[in-house]
C-alpha cells in the first residue's frame, strides 16, 4: 500500500515539473525580437560595398514578435505578417501559413537566448541573430 501512495504522489510531481518545464520555455520565447547582429557571406565580386550596407541597414529593421504560443508577427527581409510556428526539441523553429505556401519554413534556430536565421538571396547569405528586447 505505501509504495501505491508513493507512486501516486510521485508521477504527478513528475508530470507537473514536465509540463511547468515544456511552458516556460515556450513562454519565454514570448515578446518582440530584434536584430543583435549581421554576418554577411557574399561575393564580392558580384556585391559592391554600398550594396552590402544597404543589405544591413534593411535587415537592421528586421523584428520577430512572438505574440503567443503559436503565432509569430515577422518583418524581416520581403516576410511580413503573421505565422504560425513550432519549435523542435532542437530549438529550431519552423514557420507555416495556412495554406503552406512558403519556400523555406525554417525561422531559425533558439539557443542560450539567442535566435540565430539564416537568410540566403541570390548574391549570398547573411547570419541574423535576435536578442529578446
Amino acid at each position: 500500500m505505501s509504495k501505491f501512495i508513493k507512486l501516486s504522489v510521485i508521477i504527478p510531481t513528475i508530470v507537473f515539473y514536465c509540463l511547468m518545464f515544456s511552458c516556460t520555455e515556450k513562454n519565454s520565447i514570448k515578446g518582440l525580437w530584434v536584430v543583435d547582429n549581421i554576418s554577411f557571406y557574399f561575393d564580392e565580386k558580384k556585391n559592391t560595398p554600398s550594396m552590402i550596407k544597404q543589405f544591413g541597414e534593411q535587415e537592421q529593421q528586421s523584428t520577430l514578435s512572438f505574440l503567443n504560443d503559436s503565432i509569430v508577427n515577422i518583418k524581416l527581409n520581403k516576410m511580413n505578417g503573421n505565422y504560425h510556428y513550432i519549435i523542435d526539441k532542437h530549438g529550431i523553429i519552423t514557420i507555416y501559413d495556412n495554406d503552406n505556401s512558403l519556400p523555406d519554413n525554417i525561422l531559425g534556430t533558439l539557443s542560450d537566448g539567442i535566435i540565430t536565421s539564416i537568410i540566403k538571396t541570390d548574391t549570398g547569405k547573411m547570419t541574423v541573430t535576435f536578442i529578446k528586447q
